[in-house]
């Protein structure tokens, strides 16, 4: 039984390692899977993640001047994902 816990954990490191390309699509999928709970609703509404690059969110707006919105609330948006992906 310790074997597969093992292998479960090994299995696990390699999806959280975000230095790994498994690890980076898992990182991924998960900020696009709660993008609509982790930030608030009108946000969440007119933007979408597009991709995870070096350590750098590009986000998907609905029109510039959201773009111009989200330069407001951009440190917000990091630490909501922070803690977020911190579980």
């Amino acid at each position: 039984m310790s074997e597969i816990e093992n292998i479960d954990h090994v299995i696990m490191s390699l999806f959280e390692n975000s230095k790994s390309a498994l690890g980076k699509a898992y990182l991924s999928a998960r900020i696009a899977m709660h993008w609509q709970q982790w930030l608030p609703a009108d946000i969440a509404q007119v933007t979408a993640p597009l991709m995870l690059d070096r350590g750098i969110l590009h986000i998907k707006v609905k029109n510039p001047s959201w773009a111009f919105e989200l330069s407001f609330v951009k440190e917000l948006i990091k630490e909501q994902l922070n803690v977020q992906l911190k579980d």
